[in-house]
């Protein structure tokens, strides 16, 4: 369990509590002094179905790429 942060502050005083944490911001936001263990890119899966027509108990959603 972790959280997501976009508050540098919050996210610096969930770290040093050991709580996982990840910081959402745009690289050029990001201060020299910041202690970045790993830079991630952020990418949106395409074609995800979240309102079907028809929903049926037991009916899987996947996106159209899924098998």
């Amino acid at each position: 369990m972790g959280a997501i942060m976009t508050d540098p502050e919050i996210c610096q005083q969930l770290f040093d509590s050991h709580i996982p944490v990840w910081l959402v911001w745009k690289p050029n936001m990001v201060p020299a002094d910041l202690k970045v263990l790993r830079s991630v890119e952020i990418t949106f899966p395409e074609g995800i179905i979240t309102k079907p027509e028809v929903f049926e108990v037991g009916q899987t959603l996947k996106w159209a790429g899924g098998s």
